[in-house]
């Protein structure tokens, strides 16, 4: 089913649309503790986002990419600075849609840093 939901997404004619179905996979990763699949989906999210300027999926891509480079046991630093580029984002946005999910994954990649 996530095969073809990339299958669908990727012929989506619509900008948002695209970023938003491959939001909705690498959110799946995420909650499936996959970071491969999570990173794979969410680059394709933050390609698209800068391409057509879409900065939430930025935002939301940035977060994505902080929690796979952690759970991929990949440095807490640059989990950090992908969380915290990606809640800017948001907060430019006034957006606060799964806000708390997102911080606490950044303060998981913190607890890792040493920073608490």
């Amino acid at each position: 089913m996530l095969e073809r939901g990339r299958e669908v997404g990727s012929t989506l004619e619509q900008a948002s649309a695209r970023a938003y179905t491959f939001y909705q996979l690498a959110i799946t990763g995420a909650v499936q503790r996959d970071p491969a699949y999570a990173k794979a989906n969410a680059e394709i999210v933050a390609d698209l986002a800068v391409k057509h300027r879409l900065p939430m999926y930025l935002g939301t891509a940035q977060i994505l990419l902080g929690w796979a480079t952690l759970e991929s046991g990949g440095p807490a630093e640059e989990a950090i600075s992908y969380h915290e580029r990606g809640l800017a984002e948001l907060a430019k946005m006034n957006s606060h849609v799964y806000v708390p999910i997102y911080l606490a994954w950044q303060a998981t990649a913190l607890l890792a840093a040493g920073r608490h």
